[in-house]
């Protein structure tokens, strides 16, 4: 493994910032963790797929993090690199038939407000959680009763060495915190199927549920 060799090859990418030694307590909720010895940003497909690529070459272990919520990360560090999913994959579109198709990257926030913008239902739940569309899909987010898996059409992964997959909610297992995705592969997107309703009565759920939320979670803090 030679992670000076991967960060050499990297420096020179297109669409990608690599840093060295990257404080992950930085990029947690929980504001912990050392040093990472490579931390990637990509802002596009094709940065993601030579950045795997050089990994796998110079057999350099890796993980995607989102916004760094739930995940405990040691203060020792990690002795890989640590790839964060920017721009081309934060795009959100809605489409018709009560369709939203989110990037890996997105903010679970936005794409709660851009539902409501367009007067969807069925994101309701994901209101105040924290962190980013992949995390959510692969943890499977939100409450003991609500998930995000109950609103999952379709999710498409990439598989390093492979190319491109496309599951089908139903090809998935949803848990309570988990689903049978691998971990080797990396969530691109996931499209939604909400409903119509009232922009109102929406908002006024939202708001409902982040009143609860605050008053049992100390939201914005460590």
């Amino acid at each position: 493994m030679s992670l000076f060799n991967a960060y050499m090859s990297l420096s020179g990418a297109t669409d990608a910032d690599v840093r060295r030694d990257e404080r992950l307590a930085h990029h947690t909720t929980y504001r912990i963790g050392g040093p990472a010895g490579l931390f990637v940003t990509v802002h596009s497909y094709a940065a993601l797929l030579k950045v795997v690529s050089v990994l796998a070459e110079e057999r350099v272990e890796w993980v995607i993090l989102g916004k760094g919520s739930n995940v405990l990360a040691a203060d020792a560090g990690y002795d890989g690199c640590v790839i964060v999913l920017d721009d081309e994959f934060s795009r959100i579109k809605v489409g018709e038939g009560g369709l939203l198709t989110a990037g890996a990257g997105a903010l679970l926030s936005r794409v709660v407000n851009e539902a409501l913008k367009a007067e969807l239902c069925g994101l309701e739940s994901c209101v105040g959680i924290p962190g980013t569309v992949g995390g959510a899909v692969s943890m499977d987010a939100g409450t003991r009763r609500e998930w995000i898996g109950q609103r999952v059409r379709d999710v498409v992964t990439l598989r390093p060495g492979e190319g491109l997959h496309r599951y089908e909610a139903s090809e998935i297992e949803w848990g309570y915190r988990c689903t049978s995705i691998p971990t080797s592969e990396i969530v691109l997107e996931a499209t939604f199927q909400l409903e119509r309703g009232q922009k109102q009565a929406i908002a006024e759920d939202m708001e409902a549920r982040l009143r609860r939320r605050r008053s049992s979670q100390p939201m914005g803090r460590p």
